[in-house]
């Protein structure tokens, strides 16, 4: 092979790995924006929204590739995802405020919930 011949093979296979590697940051930045939307979404379950958030984020930071900066559609899903890992929190703190308020501890809650699923169902927990 000549020596130009080989030149604009290993441009191509460059150009090549260039493209595919854009593709998979592109692939990446749409799965990210897929998991904050249902992380979002599921924003009331933290066991799902955490770990949601979590992924997405960090397909966010990968999707940029060799790219110094991240792009406003990276920065999207970053926000949503951080907007859902702060309204989990939030909602879980209020959520065991409120049975802390209501029933005046947890365990409180709990005893009142079995029986009164006991006298729903006929059935202990």
């Amino acid at each position: 092979m000549t020596d130009s011949i080989k030149f604009k093979f290993l441009e191509g296979s460059v150009m090549n790995n260039k493209l595919t590697s854009q593709v998979i940051s592109l692939k990446m930045q749409r799965a990210g924006w897929i998991l904050a939307f249902f992380a979002l979404l599921s924003c009331g379950v933290i066991y799902v929204s955490v770990p949601l958030a979590a992924i997405a984020i960090t397909l966010s930071f990968l999707s940029r590739g060799e790219v110094k900066t991240l792009t406003k559609a990276n920065i999207w899903v970053l926000c949503m995802s951080i907007t859902a890992i702060v309204l989990s929190t939030v909602l879980t703190i209020f959520m065991f405020a409120f049975v802390i308020n209501q029933y005046g501890s947890v365990d409180a809650f709990m005893n009142e919930f079995e029986t009164l699923y006991y006298n729903r169902f006929g059935v202990e927990l």
